[in-house]
């Protein structure tokens, strides 16, 4: 199978904890997975019009059984510049051995919106307009009550409905599973990303060895940001597994990279908190080098008026000013000192 796919080379951070965006790039790295995506909500959509034109085989048909020999991304994906209105997260061109080709939206949603749910038709009819092909909606839903509610449909009308082909976790079978064999790297790495981890941890070991496989067969820079993704996404646990599947004297150079990336990460989030802190103190510090100065100041105002009222001070007095640190009352002071006579009186209640 030839794939084509008009990638991004930017390895955006933003990408790495947002689940969203993760499967979106996934499917820019390898364009086929729209297909294997379709084919497996093929088999779980609920049916709405069942005109014998639509299941004959003909004219774009989803019932198909030509070998997919092309699959790239359109222009109308996220991240790429567009003309006309905002498409689906990723709208893939797929080619078949008998020259025929088909369109393929695949939206990524985490909670249901009614806004978009009234936007999904027109991303369909918009690109069976602009490209003269069948055109084909995958839902790639969070949730297996989202993807549930997906396959009633999006009705426009009685008699107008778009039936999307959804996702959700629990229709794609974990990548240990004999079901899953022979599915792309991509697909992989969506499932766990998709998926629950197993809580049996010799279930766990058993994922991470069939990823760890699959990793080993991409580039290593594909390697290093499909296992940093995960470990983002699936938490320390992850990281923690991974770790004892690989052979410490012949670690692969991806996993040493997810290391350090994580490792750098770590650093990078120790030194932020720890300048947010110096600033914290350095603002505490001048806050109270202000009332401090202050303070000086009241204090001193205080002494020259006494000074300037030719009142007498004695040591007591004047160590009692200089002491106090409450300036409401060396402000009650300097308001009484114009109506005393003797320094005494300053502090009487």
């Amino acid at each position: 199978m030839e794939l084509m796919c008009e990638s991004d080379e930017r390895r955006e951070s933003h990408v790495a904890g947002d689940w969203h965006e993760v499967i979106a790039k996934l499917i820019m790295d390898e364009p086929g997975v729209s297909w294997e995506l379709f084919e497996i909500g093929r088999e779980r959509a609920v049916p709405v019009c069942t005109d014998a034109w639509h299941h004959s085989g003909v004219r774009g048909s989803p019932v198909r059984s030509e070998l997919l020999v092309g699959a790239s991304t359109r222009a109308e994906s996220i991240g790429a510049p567009i003309l006309k209105e905002r498409r689906a997260d990723r709208v893939v061109r797929l080619g078949f051995e008998d020259d025929s080709a088909m369109m393929v939206l695949c939206e990524v949603q985490s909670v249901w919106k009614d806004d978009k749910a009234l936007r999904l038709p027109g991303y369909v009819a918009r690109v069976h307009e602009d490209y003269g092909l069948p055109a084909e909606l995958v839902m790639i839903c969070r949730t297996d009550a989202l993807a549930s509610r997906y396959r009633e449909g999006l009705w426009l009308g009685a008699h107008s409905v778009v039936t999307p082909m959804a996702i959700g976790p629990s229709d794609l079978a974990p990548i240990d599973d004999p079901e899953a064999f022979g599915r792309s790297l991509q697909l992989q790495v969506m499932t766990m990303v998709m998926r629950r981890m197993p809580r049996d941890a010799g279930e766990l070991s058993k994922l991470m060895a069939v990823l760890k496989e699959g990793l080993e067969t991409t580039s290593p820079t594909l390697a290093e940001d499909y296992a940093y993704y995960l470990s983002k996404l699936k938490g320390e646990e992850f990281t923690v597994v991974m770790e004892e599947t690989m052979n410490r004297e012949a670690e692969p150079e991806w996993w040493r990279r997810t290391k350090a990336r994580m490792a750098g990460e770590g650093r990078e989030d120790a030194l932020a908190e720890g300048l947010e802190q110096g600033l914290e103190q350095g603002l505490e510090r001048g806050l109270e080098q202000g009332r401090r100065e202050e303070l000086r100041r009241q204090r001193a105002g205080l002494i020259g008026l006494l000074a300037a009222r030719s009142i007498q001070t004695d040591y007591n007095a004047v160590s009692r000013i200089e002491s106090c640190e409450d300036p409401e009352v060396l402000a009650a002071w300097t308001q009484r000192v114009v109506v005393v006579d003797r320094v005494e009186e300053l502090f009487e209640d």
